[in-house]
Formats: C-alpha cells, sequence, structure tokens
C-alpha cells in the first residue's frame, strides 16, 4: 500500500467549550486516515471548561496533543504548534469550524498540485440561537461582512485569501510563520506575504468549512472592533495583505461626524441635502439587504440594526487602531 503523506491539525482555543466537540470530532471523522493525521490543539488558558475537554478528548485518541499557550493569542498558539509538527502539511482552522468528511483528502490533493502553495474554502456561516443566526447572515451580505471571494459561494480560484488555512511546511520555511506583533488579522498578514512572495492561493468549494458565529451582541462587537484596530498595524507589516474596502467603515464613521457638524450648520444648505442624500440611499440598502436575508421579521429587524452597528463598530476600531499606531510612533522616537 502507497504510503500517504501526514498531516498536522492546528487549533487554537480560549473559552471554546461550546464549539470544540464539534470542531475535534470533525477532524477525526476525515476520510483520510486517522493515522496520518495528527491535531495539535493549543489552549490559552481558557476560563471555561475548554481545557477539560481537550484534555479529555486526548485521552481518548492518542493522536491530539494539547499544548499551552500562556500569550492566548492566536499566532502564538499557532507557531507553537508548527514548532512541534513534523508533517509535510499543515492545517489550520477554527475552533469554531466544522470540517465536511473528506476536507483534508481535498486540501492534501490540492497542495500536490505544483501551482498551489495555501488553499483553503468558503466560510459556510451557521448561526446557533438568534443572534448568531442573525450574524451568519451578515457573513452573507454583501452590505455586512461578506465582501471578500471566501464569503462568495459561487466563487472558485486563485484569490487573496480563504477560510481555514491549507499549506506546505516548505511554504513557511520559505516567507516565516505567523507575526506574533499582530493581536488579529494574522491569517489577513500571512496570506499577504505569501502572495508578496510568489506564493498563490486557492479557494476551493470542496475546502468549505461551517463557521459558528458567537451568540452575543457584546461578543459580536468586542471581534469586529478588535478586528478593525489592527488593520493599520497588519498594513505596517505587509502592505498588501488589505485592500480598500477594510476601510470603507473608517470613511463611513467619517461621513457620519461630518453630517453631524452638517446639520449643526443650517447655511451649508447644499452639502446637507448631499448627506440627506447619501444618508437615504444608505437606509435603502439596509432595508433591502436586510428583508432579503432575513427569515423571520424578528431577524429582519435585527438584521437592520446589525448593518449600521457593524460599519460604525469597525470604523471606529479602525480609527481607533490608527490613533494607536500614531501614538506608538511618537512614544518610540
Amino acid at each position: 500500500m502507497k504510503q500517504l503523506p501526514s498531516v498536522d491539525v492546528i487549533i487554537a482555543t480560549y473559552n471554546e467549550e461550546k464549539n470544540i466537540v464539534d470542531c475535534v470530532n470533525s477532524v477525526l471523522k476525515q476520510t483520510y486516515p486517522n493515522e496520518y493525521i495528527h491535531l495539535y490543539i493549543v489552549d490559552g488558558h481558557s476560563s471555561d471548561n475548554t481545557l477539560s475537554i481537550i484534555k479529555k478528548l486526548a485521552a481518548e485518541h492518542k493522536n491530539i496533543t494539547v499544548l499551552e499557550n500562556p500569550e492566548r493569542y492566536q499566532a502564538f498558539a499557532w507557531n507553537k504548534a508548527i514548532k512541534f509538527s513534523e508533517s509535510p502539511y499543515i492545517s489550520i482552522i477554527s475552533a469554531h469550524s466544522v470540517l465536511p468528511p473528506d476536507y483534508l483528502e481535498n486540501a492534501i490533493k490540492l497542495l500536490q498540485l505544483s501551482d498551489i502553495d495555501l488553499t483553503g474554502g468558503h466560510m459556510v456561516a451557521k448561526g446557533k440561537g438568534y443572534i448568531s443566526s442573525a450574524v451568519a447572515a451578515l457573513h452573507h451580505s454583501k452590505f455586512g461582512i461578506g465582501v471578500g471571494n471566501f464569503h462568495n459561494m459561487s466563487f472558485e480560484g486563485y484569490t487573496e485569501t480563504v477560510y481555514t488555512f491549507n499549506l506546505k511546511r516548505e511554504l513557511l520555511e520559505r516567507v516565516g510563520a505567523f507575526n506574533t506583533s499582530l493581536v488579529r488579522n494574522q491569517d489577513i498578514e500571512l496570506a499577504g506575504r505569501i502572495r508578496k512572495n510568489g506564493g498563490k492561493i486557492y479557494l476551493s468549494s470542496k475546502l468549505d468549512a461551517i463557521y459558528t458565529p458567537r451568540n452575543c451582541i457584546i461578543s459580536f462587537v468586542k471581534q469586529y472592533f478588535n478586528n478593525a484596530a489592527y488593520l493599520f498595524e497588519t498594513i505596517k507589516s505587509t502592505s498588501s495583505s488589505l485592500s480598500i474596502r477594510h476601510f470603507v467603515p473608517f470613511f463611513f464613521v467619517l461621513f457620519v461626524l461630518a453630517s453631524i457638524y452638517l446639520f449643526l450648520m443650517p447655511e451649508l444648505y447644499v452639502l446637507r441635502l448631499l448627506a440627506s442624500i447619501v444618508w437615504l440611499l444608505y437606509f435603502l440598502l439596509d432595508l433591502f439587504f436586510s428583508v432579503k436575508l432575513a427569515d423571520t421579521i424578528k431577524q429582519f429587524l435585527l438584521l437592520f440594526l446589525l448593518h449600521p452597528l457593524l460599519h460604525v463598530v469597525y470604523g471606529i476600531g479602525t480609527f481607533w487602531g490608527g490613533i494607536m499606531v500614531v501614538y506608538n510612533s511618537i512614544i518610540k522616537h
């Protein structure tokens, strides 16, 4: 029988007691033989039951190794597991993910092609609960989160980045591992670095994975504020890692501030009129996408509020991140 290449799967966890069992089971139930799969779960000192759950799983399955991540941030977790791992192929997945059974088999087949350095699939967002389901709908909204190719279910081909990373170990040896100076967007930054060094990233529908959003408004706000707060830091690291669409909410917040000023200045009638037209267009777009995506009236109302909340939170996060970059530069010099 032909010897198959081994693959190391890496999952970073922090307070993932609600998702980790489904995620790990989806790895253990792959069509790719279990003896060629090793799973590294790196926990960042979870305060819930995550650690006890993954230790129990490791005791039941000899191909699971649990590692500690005292720094807590994902880049440290991923890099630590990469140092421990030995396989020629590495798969990095979110603890919020559930993989299809043939995921690893298809990933390795794609990586064995000479013109693919990193591959992954679409993010198939599916909620568990009222808020989680609405946030999942946002992931499929062109007016919300779903602008990137990995949210566009009809797209397949070479792209900027993908959901879940599958790559060759030799690629990391060539371009370096994850940037631990970034608290967020480490995967986006690595994808940008790969492209900058001539690597090719391929999105395949065979690697689509289910993603479960958080079922909490506060967690939603924190997640997207923090993601946005590291946009300028990400660009400093690798300028090609982001595109103009990442900064649209920042300009939206500037427009909100400008609108407030204009409506306090009655003599600026023409500009006030133009701002009113833009606001009307925004209202209509929010209405259209909320109606299109909602399954119930209750979900429609939540989506109608979540669209502007996302835009404002992400925009303020970007603004704050820009201030911190300037402040840190001044302090450093």
